[in-house]
């Protein structure tokens, strides 16, 4: 992500997608469960998947699964990705041979 003259940030898909997989890999984004969306105006948070603050002229999704405490902020383009990446199908552990 880049920032353009301290405005909204622009994203590459790629490397946001990564984020997603990481962060789904070592269980700090939630993989499973149904999501609640609320969406307003950015206000500073960071998003949960680029670690990048949701500015002000910007729309911040919040995210709570499964009505848990837990919420999320996300950028809605973040919250796409990570849509798109914790429903694709997980690789199967490859077998260690002797």
């Amino acid at each position: 992500m880049q920032n353009n003259n301290d405005s909204v940030l622009t994203f590459d898909k790629g490397v946001i997608a990564r984020r997603a997989q990481v962060k789904l890999s070592q269980g700090t984004l939630p993989r499973s469960g149904t999501p609640q969306l609320w969406g307003g105006s950015g206000c500073g948070v960071i998003c949960d998947v680029c670690e990048y603050p949701v500015q002000s002229a910007e729309i911040t999704a919040e995210i709570q699964i499964d009505r848990s405490i837990l919420s999320l902020h996300m950028h809605p383009q973040c919250y796409a990705i990570w849509e798109a990446e914790r429903r694709a199908p997980r690789e199967a552990p490859s077998e260690e041979r002797p």
